[in-house]
């Protein structure tokens, strides 16, 4: 069946259009022209501010001119991450590869970009579908939320006039109204390097699942860059003669470290890989149900490198054995399975002498947040590093489940499922709470976040259930419909 073919029609043809326009953080150029041209055919009127976010004016249905603005809001960036398999995917310039597998829909061996794909795709569905009624719509495009939050936190004051801000980066069930505040930190340290010889070894760790630093961290999967810092600890501990040359792995702040890869100069090639073998195993037990795939193996390698100083190498490595990773705190009020605090060690790259380690902290409480960054800045302060960062800093969103958005979502979903769905908050970072700051007072707007459940976000195995779309549209044209 072709996708376009799909139930609801006007969401899958709307999601097939935005997943053929590349639209990497930062390179938002042609998803921003689609956008444009999606204004211009229906005749709707769009700004821009000065950092990009769109703001496309919708009508309201005649007769319903006096109702108060609802603000359907999107991100329209996604995260970038593929498998070995397709390292060659370009997706500044290739549209992701659309595959129907058994009600699921997933991308071929890439990211899926249903995270915010499909909240951008109900957006212009409900702005255009002609049997729904509604009062003033704001349909808000966002920046580069996968980077920071960078939209929403430079959103202009008065840029969005609504009363209601329906965030649709959210899931299903339950319905979200608050979320913990972030930020990251990154360290950066300059290394020298020398001449050597002998034989070449890279060491890779693959075959993780990764995910979303927020949504995931719970489920205690395993991170790339901490599996090989414990090989090569291990290798400075069990006095092996090694020389580093590089050091790579993860990609982005909010995705756990799928993939880490070394490339080291070591005499007693046996011993290497005898290290790495009972590592593997270990990791092989430790991470066996929420990592089946795992992967670590040696390469040799061919060619002349330069290698980074021994007291560069082990400060560098320490350093990475020392960063924390994972949940610090969890949630108790709201159920163990609810992490409170937490931070991702993810990425590390060698590149030109400089030494660079991104991290990102999370917390339901900005005083924990900090104080946990504050651990972080130590181990860099403490190795030396030359520049420490902190930025990305968004706050966290209040929950009010008093708030009339609330009350509405509550009773519409009841009324349409005959059954009543939980107001929850979570881990990861939403735009909704900080874009009802930048909402002028005298809109008292409120927030909530809804959409569809996407599987594995911030990976190559990101997917979605095909059933979910059709009720979760449905949701979404009466509660317009309630609030209209």
């Amino acid at each position: 069946m072709p996708l376009i073919d799909l139930e609801p029609k006007i969401v899958f043809n709307y999601f097939c259009g935005i997943t053929k326009t590349p639209r990497p953080s930062g390179k938002l150029h042609l998803i921003t022209k689609y956008l444009e041209e999606f204004a211009t055919k229906n005749r709707f009127d769009l700004k821009k501010d000065e950092i990009g976010n769109i703001l496309v004016v919708v009508p309201a249905s005649r007769g319903f001119e006096n109702s108060k603005s609802l603000c359907l809001q999107s991100h329209i960036d996604m995260v970038t991450e593929k498998d070995e398999a397709h390292k060659d995917f370009d997706f500044d310039s290739q549209p992701i590869q659309l595959i129907l597998d058994e009600g699921w829909l997933r991308a071929n061996g890439t990211t899926l970009g249903g995270d915010n794909g499909l909240g951008m795709s109900l957006a212009l569905s409900v702005a255009t579908d002609p049997t729904i009624k509604h009062g003033p719509l704001e349909l808000l495009f966002t920046i580069d939320e996968e980077v920071g939050l960078v939209g929403a936190t430079g959103l202009q004051h008065g840029f969005v006039n609504s009363h209601h801000v329906l965030n649709l980066d959210g899931s299903f069930s339950p319905i979200i109204i608050g979320c913990a505040g972030g930020k990251t930190t990154t360290g950066t340290l300059n290394y020298k390097t020398e001449a050597s010889s002998g034989p070449t070894l890279g060491i890779t760790v693959e075959g993780l699942r990764g995910g979303h630093s927020g949504v995931d961290i719970i489920k205690q999967r395993a991170n790339a860059i901490k599996l090989l810092t414990r090989i090569l600890f291990e290798l400075i501990d069990q006095h092996v003669d090694f020389k580093l040359i590089s050091l790579e792995g993860g990609a982005a702040h909010n995705a756990i470290p799928r993939y880490a890869h070394a490339l080291i100069r070591a005499r007693d090639v046996k011993k290497v890989q005898d290290i790495v073998s009972v590592v593997a195993e270990h990791a092989k037990s430790e991470f066996a149900l929420s990592d089946p795939k795992i992967k670590i193996s040696t390469q040799n390698v061919e060619g002349n490198y330069d290698n980074i100083v021994h007291d560069d190498a082990v400060k560098m490595i320490l350093t990475l054995n020392a960063l924390p990773h994972g949940c610090t705190a969890l949630n108790l009020e709201q159920g163990q399975n609810k992490p409170r605090t937490s931070t991702n060690l993810a990425s590390v790259k060698t590149v030109n002498g400089v030494f660079t380690v991104l991290t990102s902290q999370r917390s339901d409480y900005d005083s924990e947040r900090d104080a946990l960054t504050s651990n972080v800045i130590s181990v860099f302060e403490l190795a030396k590093f030359e520049k420490v960062k902190v930025d990305g800093v968004f706050p966290g969103w209040v929950p009010n489940p008093n708030s009339v958005l609330s009350i509405t979502a509550q009773q519409v979903f009841k009324t349409l499922f005959n059954k009543d769905v939980e107001l929850t908050t979570i881990h990861g970072g939403l735009e909704a709470g900080i874009i009802t700051t930048k909402i002028d007072e005298k809109y008292n707007a409120d927030a909530i976040s809804f959409g569809v459940h996407v599987d594995d976000a911030h990976s190559p195995t990101e997917k979605f259930r095909v059933a979910d779309l059709e009720p979760a549209y449905r949701f979404i044209k009466a509660l317009v419909d309630a609030l209209k």
